[in-house]
């Protein structure tokens, strides 16, 4: 089954593995894909864009998913910076 979310004016689709998505499972863990100024707060509060898988491969989320994409670090403000994200595709 196939799950996405779509936006409701625009059609973009945010969930959903394809060029346009906001968030991503990714192995045990998830990714996020967060506005500008999120992303810098997101990173002052500790969020990372890179991981070492357990073979030892090291993942960059910005080289591999492009800007603006962290690991989700369960941060209580990940919730409003989703909607944000969701927001800042009205506007595409």
């Amino acid at each position: 089954m196939n799950i996405d979310i779509t936006h409701p004016l625009n059609k973009d689709v945010l969930y959903y593995l394809g060029r346009d998505e906001m968030a991503i499972g990714n192995g045990t863990q998830y990714n996020l894909r967060l506005t500008t100024p999120d992303f810098q707060e997101a990173i002052a509060k500790g969020a990372k864009t890179k991981t070492r898988w357990s073979t030892g491969e090291e993942m960059d989320s910005a080289g591999i998913l492009g800007p603006g994409w962290i690991f989700g670090g369960w941060f209580k403000e990940e919730v409003a910076w989703c909607l944000n994200t969701y927001n800042a595709f009205e506007t595409c």
